[in-house]
């Protein structure tokens, strides 16, 4: 794996990191600012001996990408939780319709999923 620095264009190696399995992240920001814990995908099961925080969400999908199924995980475990703290710490009822803003990807925008929230 590389980076590149914008200073000078290079692309720095990074010492120790030959693999070159692909992921995929979600993230999830909060107009607060808050930050919610990611989801990496794996194309097969997670990297052997990596110890990530025990809040983030790791999983595998088969091909790396997220959709429909890996969308519906993160929706239960993540999002829902934190939408329904939120509304108990501003005094909302729970029916209260949070305010979603999503890219045009399809995985995160289909009709089963937007029946969940």
């Amino acid at each position: 794996a590389v980076v590149s620095t914008q200073s000078t264009g290079k692309q720095v190696g990074i010492t120790g990191l030959d693999d070159k399995r692909q992921i995929t992240v979600l993230l999830l920001a909060a107009q607060s600012g808050h930050l919610l814990p990611p989801q990496l995908l794996y194309e097969e099961r997670p990297w052997r001996g990596v110890v990530f925080p025990s809040d983030w969400h790791v999983h595998h999908s088969g091909t790396h990408c997220s959709n429909a199924e890996t969308m519906k995980v993160y929706v239960h475990e993540v999002l829902i939780p934190y939408l329904a703290l939120v509304k108990e710490k501003l005094g909302h009822p729970a029916t209260t319709k949070p305010l979603l803003i999503f890219d045009v990807y399809m995985a995160h925008r289909n009709e089963a999923l937007l029946q969940l929230i």
